[in-house]
């Protein structure tokens, strides 16, 4: 029956339905978000420990019959927080409000805390303090729970003895590198290392994945051919070690993949069944997509199953279509075939591309699999008698590699764009589609010589389809960014792209303008200099090709003037408004007014009533934004007939009660209108009458810290808006 459905088939096509099944699942299914956390039990009886992946005083706490729970443990007391790092059974008694759902991704782009921890199979986060903790002894759970939590206990203890162990002949840095190469837990590294390590692009050996399982598969079965056991009995042991490798890498997605399909593999030959590697990989994610749906969020799996599936898929196709990438070693054809299979994931969801990584990868791989092996031989010399004095000489070995891998992290680092890491845009989904099929009519022989053979209807295909996307992308999208107490908006026509504010850089609006595909900016518009509103342009100014910034000739708005310092140094043009100005931005026409009258002093309440404010308009429809303007500039605007009906509003100071008055807002009659407010925010934003006001007005309401982020899109005077949160959504209203 093995034989039988490798030879037909099957696997593949029970892995497309589950892929497949899991997908709808997914969209139809938001992960925690219907989380009843008022039903939950007076206590609650489970197993917590410190898993790889946790943060500094995380902890997952699993119940038993219930969800996980990821434990934030800053209000415990060190002593019982140390001990329940290593494994412990305890009761947890959750006071109200204390249980939530996790916070959900507010921009579009930016990184989903809930739909991680959903792949890790947590749905729930908690805040206990100590006296909300009782420990409980194993013997109060059933046999089957002791049994499920046992190995975690065990490979929690080994985590810790081979920290110990490490810490004591290599010293703290060092020991926290290797115990990054050798588990993937890269909480001691410092984020000055980690950089080096991503922009030299060798970030991947610190994220233990199939390639660290292969150290530990082949080393084993090197071993043991050495000795007189039969073909079966040295896969089992081999199976055996893999597993207790993977209860060490707490069970990371890519290491169970490679598990996972080292064990069908291994099994088949046991059992003398032919077998496919491809059947083996497609076994592999059925397996972990029937155990948890959610894991297609981790980038680790994806990035795991690319990387694997580019080595039996590319490498062979490349083999066969250039004469000369057979001869070449085969670590540099691995990596080439690799980088090209994953290349669209790493643009996507890192917006970093480093050419000198794949060159880099090759020897830093090599590094890590004696960093790992000498690692373990530290850890097991240090359990013998004099294993202090022992552990010297692997230890020296280990320092060596050690050492060679920081070089090639910065060299790889120091090396400057376009051969040194570089930030990139995002792709879309429609992109990185066309990316793989195109790849793949290169690398297949058939349909590449058809691909000659029609080169002109193909062509005239791909002008018309271009055509028709233009078409498509033929209108204005303002998207307001969920800054919480500050703002920041994008404007993009199909001619301009332009950014207002930058929010109070808490919010890294840098990442999340490659996530839009937005590299370059033909303008950037800063209303004034509060803090909520420029510090997140320091970052936008550095990382992207600025035209030109747009600011209020205010001499006396200090952060203004830091931003112009900083522009100036990037060599940007500077515009300073005073007064009326109007402009062409492509097909985008600009009308700006910052009220002279205000730029007297820098009192906040000056400072906001000369904001910078933008009204702009084209065929599709009109904005107007007013950046912190008080009722003083709005009275003076209304006065000088500045005020004129516009489709879309972002509503004036986070829509507090200093503005935005009736016969204001009757004038400019807006259609949708925007607030820019934080959640639960100390200055009681927005206030009532503003909300009123506007919605007396006839305008539909979005307010940031409900919706999240908005987008609006106009296109030939018709208007439609989109939100990133629903309001219902508990992580809002908790």
């Amino acid at each position: 029956m093995f034989a039988k459905m490798a030879g037909k088939n099957v696997i593949p096509a029970i892995f497309c339905t589950v892929l497949f099944c899991s997908f709808l699942r997914l969209w139809f299914e938001n992960p925690s978000a219907e989380a009843e956390t008022e039903a939950l039990p007076k206590y609650i009886d489970g197993f917590v420990y410190r898993a790889i992946w946790n943060k500094n005083e995380q902890l997952v706490f699993i119940p038993d019959g219930e969800e996980r729970i990821l434990l934030f443990c800053n209000k415990i007391e060190p002593e019982l927080f140390e001990s329940m790092q290593k494994g412990m059974y305890i009761r947890l008694e959750p006071a109200i409000g204390s249980v939530t759902v996790p916070e959900t991704a507010v921009n579009p782009g930016a990184f989903d805390q809930r739909q991680y921890l959903a792949a890790h199979s947590v749905r729930l986060v908690a805040f206990p303090e100590s006296q909300q903790i009782r420990m409980c002894s194993k013997t109060e759970f059933s046999k089957f729970f002791r049994f499920r939590t046992s190995y975690l206990q065990a490979a929690t203890l080994v985590r810790k003895r081979l920290s110990n162990a490490l810490h004591h002949v290599l010293g703290t840095q060092d020991a926290a590198t290797v115990m990054a190469v050798m588990t993937g837990d890269t909480g001691g590294i410092t984020p000055e290392n980690m950089k080096h390590y991503r922009n030299s692009g060798i970030a991947h050996v610190m994220a233990v994945s199939g390639m660290h399982a292969g150290f530990i598969q082949n080393s084993v079965m090197h071993l043991v051919s050495r000795r007189k056991i039969g073909f079966p009995a040295r896969n089992f042991i081999c199976i055996i070690f893999l597993l207790g490798f993977a209860c060490i890498a707490d069970f990371s997605p890519s290491v169970t993949r490679a598990v996972l399909q080292s064990f069908y593999v291994l099994m088949a030959k046991v059992l003398k069944r032919p077998y496919k590697a491809k059947n083996a990989l497609c076994m592999a994610c059925i397996l972990q997509l029937a155990a948890n749906p959610n894991v297609l969020y981790h980038t680790g799996f994806l990035l795991s199953y690319t990387a694997a599936a580019s080595i039996l898929l590319i490498k062979p196709a490349l083999v066969k279509r250039i004469f000369f990438f057979g001869k070449i070693p085969d670590c540099i054809s691995t990596g080439i075939s690799v980088n090209l299979g994953i290349l669209p994931l790493l643009i996507t969801y890192f917006n970093t591309f480093s050419p000198i990584g794949i060159i880099a990868t090759i020897f830093a791989a090599k590094l890590a699999y004696w960093i790992c092996m000498s690692g373990y031989v530290i850890w097991l010399t240090g359990m013998l008698p004099f294993g202090t004095l022992l552990a010297r000489i692997p230890a020296s070995l280990c320092a060596a590699a050690l050492y060679a891998l920081n070089q090639v992290s910065a060299i790889g680092s120091g090396i400057p764009p376009p051969i040194g890491a570089f930030r990139v845009v995002g792709m879309s989904p429609q992109m990185i589609l066309l990316y793989y099929v195109l790849l793949f009519i290169i690398l297949n022989k058939k349909y590449f010589l058809f691909l000659k053979r029609h080169v002109l209807p193909i062509m005239l295909s791909a002008v018309i389809g271009i055509s028709l996307q233009c078409l498509a992308s033929n209108c204005t999208e303002v998207l307001f960014f969920d800054v919480g107490q500050g703002f920041s908006a994008l404007i993009r026509t199909g001619k301009v792209c332009g950014l207002i504010d930058g929010g109070d850089g808490k919010t890294d609006i840098s990442s999340l303008l490659f996530r839009q595909g937005i590299g370059r900016l033909d303008f950037v518009l800063l209303t004034h200099g509060h803090s909520d509103h420029a510090e997140g342009i320091y970052d936008v100014l550095k990382e992207h090709p600025v035209k030109c910034l747009l600011i209020p000739d205010n001499p006396y708005d200090e952060g203004v003037q830091a931003i112009c310092r900083e522009a100036a140094a990037q060599k940007i043009e500077i515009v300073r408004i005073r007064g009326a100005w109007e402009s062409h931005f492509g097909d985008l026409y600009v009308k700006l007014y910052a009220n002279e009258a205000f730029m007297i002093s820098s009192e906040s309440r000056d400072v906001n009533n000369s904001s910078l404010v933008m009204y702009a308009e084209n065929e599709n429809g009109s904005i107007l934004f007013t950046g912190d303007i008080e009722r003083e500039t709005e009275t003076d605007f209304t006065e000088n007939q500045w005020f004129t009906e516009t489709d879309v509003l972002a509503v004036a100071h986070h829509g507090a009660d200093s503005g935005s008055e009736a016969k204001n807002i009757s004038i400019i009659s807006p259609d949708y209108a925007i607030i820019s407010v934080g959640r639960k925010n100390r200055y009681g934003h927005p206030s009532k009458r503003v909300t009123n006001t506007l919605e007396n007005a006839g305008a539909k309401l979005f307010r940031s810290d409900l919706c999240g982020a908005v987008r609006i899109t106009m296109r030939k005077g018709t208007l439609h808006a989109w939100q990133k949160l629903k309001i219902s959504d508990p992580s809002r209203i908790t």
